[in-house]
C-alpha cells in the first residue's frame, strides 16, 4: 500500500451571484476543446504485472502479514512503524525518498481524521531475490473545513517491491481520490485513462448522474504534472456555471512522457464532489 496522499486541490468557493457572471473557466488543461457529446465511455488502461505473476491466494504468508500490518499501523497513525515498512533506500516513481514520505505522512494525518486502510493483494511475483506485489489500497476519512465535513476516498493501485519485510521501491499504476461535502452531493462518472500515449487524444467525461431539475450547477477542472511542488501547493480550481450535466472535453497527451493529475468538482444546491486521477502518459 501507499499512505502518501498528495494534498488535494481546493475549489475557490465563489458566491453564487458572482459565479453566474463567469465566462468560462480560468484553469484549462493544456490543447483542450469542448465536446457535446455525453455518451462516451473510456476503460482505463491497467499496467498490470508480468504475464507471469502468480495470483494472490498462493502469496507466501509472510508478505500478506507485512501489508495487513502495514495497513494497521497507517490506521493507527503510527508514523515510526509505518516508516519500519520503508527501506532507508527508498525509491518511489514520483521521485520520493523515505524522509518525504514522513514529511507527507505528518501534513495528510493532520488534515484527516477518521482514516482507515485497507489493502488487498492483486497479484506478486519473485524477481531477482525479490517480492513484487501489486496491491489496490483504499483510504477513506473526513476533514473539516471552514465548517464543512468533508468526506475522502481514495483507490491507489500500486506496485512495490520487497526485501525480507521492507519496500525498498514502489510505483503507482493508478490513482483516483474523491472529496464529498453537503446533504446530498453530486454522484460523478468520472471518465478518464489512466493511461495514454504521447501526443494521443483522450476524452474527459464528468457526467453527474442525478436528474438536474432546476438545479444550478458550477464546475471546473484542472491538469498539473506529477512534481514534488504540486503536492505541496497543489492550486486551486476556479467555479463556473455548467449547463450541461457535466463537464466533457477532449485533451491531447503531451509530446514528452509524463505524469499528470488531472482534477475535477462539481458543485450543487446539496453539496460538493471533487475528483482527482493519475494520468500516465507513456511512450
Amino acid at each position: 500500500m501507499s499512505v502518501a496522499l498528495r494534498s488535494l486541490p481546493r475549489p475557490r468557493w465563489t458566491p453564487l451571484p458572482s459565479a453566474l457572471a463567469l465566462a468560462g473557466l480560468s484553469c484549462l488543461l493544456g490543447g483542450i476543446t469542448p465536446v457535446f457529446a455525453a455518451d462516451r465511455t473510456t476503460a482505463p488502461v491497467s499496467a498490470g504485472l508480468l504475464a507471469q505473476a502468480r495470483t494472490a491466494d498462493s502469496a507466501p504468508a509472510a508478505v500478506l502479514e507485512s501489508l495487513s500490518a502495514l495497513d494497521r499501523a497507517a490506521t493507527a497513525e503510527d508514523l515510526d512503524s509505518v516508516l519500519g515498512f520503508y527501506s532507508r533506500n527508498f525509491l518511489h516513481s514520483d521521485g520520493w525518498t523515505r524522509n518525504d514520505l514522513r514529511q507527507s505522512l505528518g501534513n495528510f494525518w493532520a488534515r484527516f481524521s477518521n482514516l482507515r486502510y485497507n489493502t488487498q493483494l492483486l497479484a506478486w511475483q519473485s524477481v531477482n531475490g525479490q517480492i513484487m506485489t501489486e496491491t489496490q489500497t483504499t483510504i477513506t476519512g473526513t476533514e473539516t473545513l471552514d465548517n464543512r465535513t468533508l468526506t475522502l476516498e481514495s483507490d491507489l493501485h500500486l506496485r512495490q517491491y520487497w526485501e525480507g519485510d521492507q519496500i525498498v521501491r514502489e510505483e503507482v499504476l493508478g490513482e483516483q481520490n474523491q472529496l464529498q461535502t453537503g446533504e446530498a452531493p453530486p454522484t460523478l462518472m468520472f471518465n478518464l485513462p489512466e493511461q495514454v500515449q504521447v501526443n494521443e487524444t483522450f476524452n474527459l467525461d464528468v457526467i453527474v448522474l442525478e436528474p438536474l431539475e432546476d438545479d444550478l450547477l458550477l464546475g471546473g477542472f484542472l491538469d498539473q504534472p506529477v512534481r514534488k511542488e504540486t503536492y505541496l501547493d497543489p492550486g486551486q480550481i476556479d467555479l463556473a456555471p455548467i449547463v450541461s450535466g457535466g463537464i466533457f472535453k477532449i485533451g491531447r497527451a503531451p509530446a514528452v512522457q509524463d505524469t499528470r493529475w488531472v482534477s475535477a468538482v462539481i458543485v450543487r444546491k446539496g453539496g460538493m464532489t471533487f475528483v482527482t486521477q493519475r494520468l500516465q502518459v507513456v511512450e
